[in-house]
């Protein structure tokens, strides 16, 4: 005979083991009598099906759908859901698939390219650009304004 034991707070199925005799229930009753440990049951379990748990309740073995350690993506943002909790379903704002950028948002099912992001993006850019090519353009008016005056001369720093 099998024994199912169970979580003491979650009653979540844990695992089974062969029940033990008891010997002085056995030698009153005239017949085998098993030991029932704590947080077990010898009612047994369903069938499992992948992606499932089991939780002890009123007498009888309940299934649950398991996500725990499944990683979705909040569709409003792409930020990264875990699901921790046994019983905890992925609700319509999640999704499987992990947003490609922060140029993204989410359009019905899938993601897309949000183009008034992109666009003050494209913009931010090229402003940068603009701003290093003139601070590089600086730089060498300035090295070329001290060679002429002689103040600066490169060949002194050449290694021979």
């Amino acid at each position: 005979m099998k024994v199912y034991h169970y979580h003491p707070e979650t009653k979540e199925y844990l695992g089974e083991s062969d029940a033990k005799i008891d010997p002085m229930a056995t030698k009153r009753v005239g017949k085998d009598t098993f030991i029932l440990p704590a947080y077990s049951t010898f009612e047994p379990i369903p069938e499992s099906i992948k992606g499932t748990s089991f939780i002890f309740d009123n007498n009888k073995w309940m299934i649950f759908d398991d996500h725990r350690g499944e990683t979705y993506y909040d569709k409003t943002d792409g930020h990264v859901v875990e699901i921790k909790i046994l019983g905890e379903e992925k609700n319509e704002s999640l999704t499987l698939i992990p947003k490609p950028s922060e140029l993204h948002k989410w359009d019905d099912n899938k993601w897309i390219i949000d183009e008034e992001l992109k666009r003050i993006s494209d913009e931010e850019n090229n402003r940068i650009e603009k701003e290093i090519l003139i601070s590089e353009k600086m730089r060498e008016m300035a090295i070329a304004e001290l060679q002429k005056e002689g103040k600066l001369d490169i060949s002194k720093n050449l290694p021979k």
